[in-house]
């Protein structure tokens, strides 16, 4: 993955990397955060890959509620999935840095 030093298309072109492609893209993943819960999933993923099982103990709501908002969170490219659990795309840690700034 390039690092590129904002949300846009990576320095090679590609735009598979998580990072944002259009404005669409942006305006989504400000939609999706304005939802106090969704940001709160950011703070809970953190800097660590952690499991759906965890933030259900966590946040103490029902498995299929949660996947929906992770679902979003995911279309929005700023937390992705694999086999290690959930992460923060680069997209999903810049934002969780501004939170941490400026506060959520």
């Amino acid at each position: 993955m390039t690092s590129p030093t904002g949300p846009g298309i990576g320095d090679d072109g590609d735009s598979s990397s998580g990072w944002w492609v259009t404005a669409e893209d942006h305006w989504f993943a400000l939609v999706a955060l304005q939802l106090p819960l969704r940001r709160r999933l950011l703070v809970s993923i953190g800097r660590e890959s952690v499991s759906l099982d965890h933030l259900h103990e966590e946040l103490g709501m029902g498995k299929e509620a949660l996947r929906f908002h992770i679902d979003v969170l995911k279309k929005a490219h700023l937390v992705e999935e694999g086999q290690g659990g959930l992460t923060l795309t680069p997209v999903g840690l810049a934002y969780l840095e501004k939170m941490e700034r400026f506060g959520s």
